[in-house]
């Protein structure tokens, strides 16, 4: 099981890397990538949900149990909670898997049920509450890649995780507030670029606040909070 969760943070870290420097997948990584998400997902399982009863835990994960000694996020956060883990695997397991089949039906299938049941948890209307604040914005990503006509519920995650960053209400350390402000960037859109904007003084302190950050992620990091400064500089250059 352990095996299985290093193996699922080392997939979401090349996706994530190919996005972040906008690189294009040929069909042949393609077919390797989901060769690889198939065993770790199960999308063909059948799933009941049951109306009204929210499901804290995923629902097509193969694997489950603690979380791994060396695990790490995209971003190079430790995760506190097996509930985080757990959800952050699946979902961004799942949201990769869409952008690279999104004419799979049964796949398609399987991110409908997710989304409703991540609707049905406190993450689903936005929670700062521990580790839920981090799946909030697991849940926004997913939403917003594999449903962007859910434009009412992507706007009240942005609203409210950015709001939350910005009051200070809630102490959020570096590698989350990175791993949001590149949602932000991913989603493009006028509102949540508006958002990066009220944003900009907090990403231009990051490579200080993240100078003793762990190595192997500095660098990615870095190109992450590069693009988002970039699009800042794009609006500011129109005004």
């Amino acid at each position: 099981m352990c095996q299985l969760g290093m193996k699922a943070a080392e997939m979401i870290d090349l996706f994530h890397h190919a996005e972040t420097e906008q690189r294009e997948f040929t069909e042949e990584e393609k077919e390797k990538f989901m060769a690889v998400l198939g065993e770790l997902l199960d999308w063909e399982r059948n799933v009941l949900l049951v109306p009204d009863k929210g499901i804290m835990c995923p629902l097509y994960l193969k694997f489950g149990g603690s979380i791994p000694d060396g695990f790490r996020t995209m971003n190079g956060f430790r995760p506190k909670t097996k509930i985080f883990y757990l959800n952050y695997c699946e979902l961004e397991l799942l949201r990769a898997a869409y952008l690279l089949q999104p004419d799979n039906p049964v796949l398609l299938f399987a991110c409908d049920q997710t989304k409703q049941r991540i609707s049905k948890n406190c993450y689903g209307r936005f929670c700062p509450t521990g580790e839920c604040f981090e799946i909030s914005i697991s849940a926004l990503r997913f939403v917003s890649a594999v449903f962007p006509e859910e434009a009412g519920w992507i706007e009240m995650y942005i609203t409210n995780i950015t709001d939350t960053i910005l009051s200070g209400a809630k102490n959020t350390v570096c590698q989350t507030e990175l791993y949001f402000f590149q949602t932000l960037w991913e989603i493009h859109t006028e509102d949540s670029i508006r958002c990066l904007c009220r944003l900009e003084e907090r990403m231009r302190k990051l490579p200080m606040r993240m100078s003793k950050s762990r190595s192997e992620y500095r660098s990615i990091n870095n190109t992450v909070i590069a693009n988002c400064l970039h699009a800042v500089e794009m609006v500011k250059e129109k005004k």
